[in-house]
């Protein structure tokens, strides 16, 4: 008989068998599952961290470019007043009036003004003005920022302005940073040249 035939019969004569399985046979059986459960488990848990921390950095990307775009267009429209060294912003595309400054906000009632060094101060971007002392309006919304607070990957940003006096134009860096561990995810630079300098 060909080896083929003596394999069939081998299998054949096993199925028929009602003899179960050895206790050495079950504890490796077992054995074997738990290694390919404790491999899958591995390899799910570390796709769904990469999964996170990709979804973090579009998200990042997003709160960068939205914040980019109102500072712009609050700049682009506004009107710079230079006395000595002091620089005023007034008028601007969202009704702040004049005196037009933008804040961090850090933790609760704590507001940090944003001048050309305070682009590692991490919060929530705001704006007042004159038509709204003591009040301060946030540049996007809290779920920008609180994208995904109970996966551990919410954000915050910093921002940085100065004045250009050769160029007469604005200097700005926005960073956006896993709140938790403030890795830059999202940086941004660019200039901004106001419609009116006095």
């Amino acid at each position: 008989m060909n080896k083929s035939g003596v394999l069939l019969k081998k299998i054949k004569s096993k199925l028929v068998e009602t003899r179960g399985f050895t206790f050495a046979e079950l504890l490796v059986a077992v054995l074997i599952m738990l290694l390919a459960t404790g491999t899958l488990t591995a390899a799910m848990s570390l796709a769904i961290r990469h999964f996170y921390k990709s979804t973090q950095k579009s998200e990042a990307q997003i709160l960068c470019g939205s914040l980019a775009e109102f500072v712009e267009d609050e700049l682009s429209f506004s009107t710079v007043k230079i006395t000595g060294s002091d620089i005023s912003i007034s008028k601007g595309t969202h009704n702040m009036g004049s005196d037009i400054s933008f804040y961090v906000n850090t933790t609760g009632d704590t507001y940090t003004a944003v001048d050309a060094t305070t682009v590692g101060t991490y919060g929530k971007l705001t704006i007042s003005g004159d038509n709204f002392t003591g009040q301060y309006f946030k540049l996007t919304t809290d779920g920008a920022y609180d994208v995904g607070d109970n996966k551990g990957y919410s954000l915050a940003a910093g921002m940085s302005l100065a004045w250009d006096n050769t160029n007469k134009w604005f200097n700005v860096e926005i960073r956006v940073v896993d709140k938790s561990e403030s890795d830059i995810l999202s940086n941004v630079q660019f200039t901004v040249k106001p419609l009116i300098v006095k």
